[in-house]
């Protein structure tokens, strides 16, 4: 199905992300007194503060601190990028160092999870190192500098917490949370509503969380016209995140606009209806003998299908059979046809044709089956890239245990039987969970 999430969407709480506009914009002017200076909150004494804590915390944001270590840093990187610096910083583009990025950050990673605070002061600095130096490059292509990057990040925290620089207010983590995605969703609406602004007339209301129908025309004269385009509120979902945490982000976002379950059982609900759904798929897929869903199967049973079929054109005999899997056996399709002496087989390209359909929507139900057990674990309070991670964790410590009494009795664990391998396993199983209980 096309729509994995389909809860009964709600409306979004406009009047909320509006008082979050206002006060994210009295709290976040920022200001520098150049480039080189870091950027600090204009005017405290405006943001009305209420709280000793918050007052304290725009004192430290209007106090900036020297960071010699860092300005030598990007120093250094400005120098390897010189005319007279290294041949290997000059050439390269975004383009070319962007997998760094993720590899050093999937590094980093590993070093916290890992608990060594040694290898991650390491990491970071690498991690450091790759913002560092594309905004070098930037730089030298007159595009923006380390400076902007930074003045920007900060107008961002600003804005995106007005319970601390602001008069809005959060008592927990999870309204923080909240209160972020309100902000995120009022910047948004503040983006599309600047990029509507060169239109004529009032564009027409919409409405309910997918943006309804609008109602009045964009001139002004009542006529039907589309609504005002704006960034939609999934764009700030890179498509190149790893697929777990991408389902978890664009998860949380739409949840965030109101389209969402009521209760966790209903998420449950969903899991189900998503499992029977490719379980059907599944069924009607062709598959190879080993049970794997296989558009082969289906091309080389066609095929054989038509051979047989022209024999008995050429002898008098049967016609072909029916292709399991890809026609109608109700009666009225090609199975029913069969009876008759003069029926075609299925056409090999149309067998393929069917067969990958069928494949892909095995693939597509199975991926709706794991947005619903996302969408289950973002109820729950769960990361799921997180507990993924720590279960793949827990995979590979017993799987090492298993080799390792292997290798102690002599042998690989590729050559153990079925039972020799289940056998370790438990013994892997309950030796890793005493290890984890001291």
């Amino acid at each position: 199905m096309d729509n994995s999430v389909s809860p009964n969407p709600g409306a979004v709480d406009g009047n909320a992300a509006a008082a979050v506009t206002d006060t994210a914009t009295t709290a976040a002017a920022v200001t520098t007194a150049d480039t080189a200076a870091a950027p600090t909150v204009a005017d405290p004494a405006s943001a009305s503060v209420a709280r000793p804590d918050v007052a304290s915390a725009l004192h430290r944001a209007s106090h900036p601190v020297d960071h010699p270590a860092f300005d030598q840093f990007v120093a250094t990187i400005a120098a390897l990028r010189a005319p007279d610096g290294c041949p290997w910083d000059r050439e390269q583009t975004h383009e070319s160092i962007a997998h760094n990025m993720i590899e050093e950050a999937y590094e980093a990673v590993d070093a916290i999870e890992a608990r060594d605070v040694v290898h991650l002061r390491e990491e970071l600095g690498d991690v450091l190192l790759q913002v560092v130096l594309h905004s070098q490059i930037a730089a030298d292509a007159s595009e923006f500098d380390i400076d902007d990057v930074c003045a920007d990040v900060n107008a961002k925290m600003v804005r995106r917490h007005p319970h601390v620089f602001g008069e809005a207010s959060a008592e927990n983590a999870s309204e923080v949370l909240d209160l972020w995605d309100k902000v995120k969703l009022a910047e948004r609406d503040a983006t599309g509503a600047a990029g509507a602004a060169g239109g004529a007339g009032d564009a027409g209301d919409t409405g309910g969380a997918n943006g309804a129908d609008g109602a009045g025309a964009a001139d002004g004269s009542g006529g039907e016209a589309a609504p005002p385009r704006r960034a939609c509120l999934l764009d700030g979902v890179p498509t190149s995140f790893p697929a777990l945490m991408q389902a978890q982000k664009v998860s949380r976002k739409a949840a965030a606009a109101g389209f969402e379950w009521d209760t966790l059982d209903d998420v449950w609900e969903k899991v189900r209806e998503e499992i029977g759904e490719l379980q059907e798929a599944y069924a009607a897929a062709p598959k190879a003998a080993n049970g794997k869903v296989d558009a082969s199967a289906a091309l080389a049973s066609a095929s054989g299908a038509r051979a047989t079929a022209e024999v008995g054109e050429r002898d008098g005999s049967a016609s072909a059979p029916a292709v399991s899997g890809l026609v109608d056996d109700s009666g009225s399709g090609p199975a029913a046809s069969a009876a008759s002496t003069s029926a075609p087989a299925l056409d090999p390209a149309t067998a393929s044709g069917s067969a990958a359909a069928a494949v892909a929507a095995v693939e597509l139900e199975f991926g709706d089956v794991l947005f619903s057990l996302v969408n289950v674990a973002r109820r729950m309070g769960v990361d799921a890239e997180s507990a993924l991670r720590a279960t793949c964790a827990k995979f590979r410590s017993r799987w090492a245990a298993m080799e390792a009494a292997a290798a102690a009795q002599g042998r690989r664990i590729e050559d153990l039987s079925a039972d020799e391998q289940e056998s370790l396993w438990e013994v892997a199983k309950q030796s890793c969970q005493d290890a984890s209980a001291r």
